[in-house]
């Protein structure tokens, strides 16, 4: 474990999704402060998710020709379902996910090739992108050009989300059902959060104890986070706020960010490996660090882009806001 303090880094993904990510901040010298900005909660009604997956069964076995998980959050709530069905994932239907993160989550709840058949973006490109364009061209390449027309899909998402995978596919020909395995709420960080938030935005970021940055990594956070800053911070801090390091890890998180009027925005990549080596190369090692150390946060700077521009949980209702996933190599479509 590294001793150096680095700085503090605001993570706000949701509640039990960052312990890998946290781990690896702390063991580059990075304190964190778990900042949720989004809940993870059942859907009111699960009739309609628990009729989707039955229809996999039974003499309806093969009436989806593929399934899509948007994201883990779909696949573990859903797999809630089948253990309450009695039931296993058929062999049959093939299965479709964005990413790492997502394909980890269909392993946790036994779900592996090559068993299954299980379609995502390939990892092997030198900058792999895991969102619903990547995620398409695999299914794509799958069934093929044509392959797609007069088979009946289901995509198994939180309530709303992004329509664009939804509308190429149905474009394609096939007969798209969508189901809510989730719903998204607004959180209520605790007042220590948000003594801590004050302080961290009123300190001297000359000094590394008052140095940092936030993590957004669904564009419904970023909005979440600009709403409730209008309600706990002053203007002054919002101003301090807007001006402080965002590290997302999609370029539509960064729009979003941009659209708030974020100050200073650095695009990460999809995956915790990626956020922490953006992060590090964000705050370099004070000096006596190794040079080789130094040498590789130079390197790691130069390759990702910056962009700027001068500029308890409550039910959100209708103004559910719907995310972007990073998954995690080990992203959502939050969205995975």
């Amino acid at each position: 474990m590294a001793s150096e303090r680095r700085a503090t880094i605001v993570v706000t993904r949701p509640v039990g999704q960052s312990a890998a990510l946290i781990e690896r901040l702390h063991e580059a010298g990075f304190e964190t402060l778990e900042f949720p900005l989004i809940d993870i909660a059942p859907v009111e009604d699960e009739v309609p998710l628990r009729a989707a997956l039955d229809e996999l069964y039974g003499s309806h076995a093969l009436r989806y020709a593929l399934v899509v998980f948007v994201s883990p959050n779909a696949i573990d709530k859903s797999f809630i379902t089948f253990i309450k069905l009695d039931a296993r994932w058929p062999v049959e239907v093939p299965v479709a996910v964005v990413g790492p993160g997502s394909i980890a989550a269909l392993a946790r709840n036994g779900v592996r090739e090559p068993a299954y058949t299980i379609i995502s973006p390939s990892t092997e490109h030198a900058d792999p992108r895991f969102d619903s364009e990547a995620l398409y061209a695999a299914i794509e390449a799958y069934f093929g050009e044509s392959g797609l027309a007069g088979k009946r899909v289901l995509i198994v998402r939180g309530d709303g989300g992004r329509e664009w995978l939804a509308e190429r596919m149905t474009e394609a020909g096939a007969g798209v059902e969508k189901v809510a395995a989730y719903r998204r709420v607004l959180t209520e960080p605790s007042m220590q959060k948000w003594e801590r938030i004050h302080a961290l935005l009123l300190g001297d970021s000359r000094h590394a104890e008052d140095r940092h940055a936030w993590l957004l990594t669904s564009s419904e956070g970023v909005r979440n986070l600009d709403e409730l800053a209008r309600e706990h911070l002053t203007g002054d801090e919002i101003a301090r706020l807007k001006r402080a390091s965002i590290v997302c890890p999609h370029p539509r998180i960064t729009e979003a960010a941009r659209q708030t009027g974020f100050d200073t925005i650095t695009v990460s990549g999809a995956g915790d490996e990626r956020i922490v080596e953006s992060i590090d190369a964000l705050f370099p090692r004070a000096a006596g660090a190794s040079a080789q150390t130094s040498a590789t946060a130079d390197a790691q700077s130069a390759s990702y882009a910056r962009a700027s521009t001068p500029t308890g949980a409550r039910d959100i209702g209708s103004r559910h806001l719907i995310g972007y996933r990073a998954g995690p190599p080990t992203g959502s479509i939050t969205h995975d």
